[in-house]
C-alpha cells in the first residue's frame, strides 16, 4: 500500500530550515504502470432502502486493453460490481455503480 505524500508540509519545513530539496525522476516512463481511483462521487443524502448511483473516476497508466473489476463494498459485503475497459496507455475513465 502506498502513502499519501501530497501537500507541501515537508517541503515547507525543509525550506524554513534552509535545507535544499532536489528531486530526480527514476525509471522508464514508457514502462510505468499504475491504476488510481481518482474520485468517488455520491449524493449528499439518500433515502433509506433506496438505490443511489456512485460515480468512480479511474486513472490508469500502462494498462491499455486491460479489463479491471470494480467492486463496491460495505463492511465487507459486496453491494455492486462492474468492469471497466482501459482503452489507452494513459486514460481517465468513469464508471457508475448502482
Amino acid at each position: 500500500m502506498g502513502s499519501v505524500t501530497a501537500g507541501s508540509a515537508g517541503v515547507d519545513a525543509a525550506r524554513h530550515a534552509g535545507i535544499p530539496v532536489v528531486t530526480i525522476g527514476l525509471g522508464d516512463p514508457e514502462r510505468y504502470r499504475d491504476i488510481q481511483i481518482a474520485a468517488v462521487e455520491a449524493p449528499n443524502f439518500a433515502f433509506l432502502h433506496s438505490s443511489v448511483d456512485i460515480e468512480v473516476t479511474v486513472k490508469s497508466w500502462g494498462y491499455k486493453g486491460q479489463v479491471i473489476p470494480l467492486v463496491l463494498k460495505q463492511e465487507g459485503r459486496i453491494l455492486s460490481t462492474s468492469s471497466l475497459v482501459l482503452d489507452a496507455d494513459r486514460s481517465v475513465r468513469r464508471a457508475r455503480l448502482p
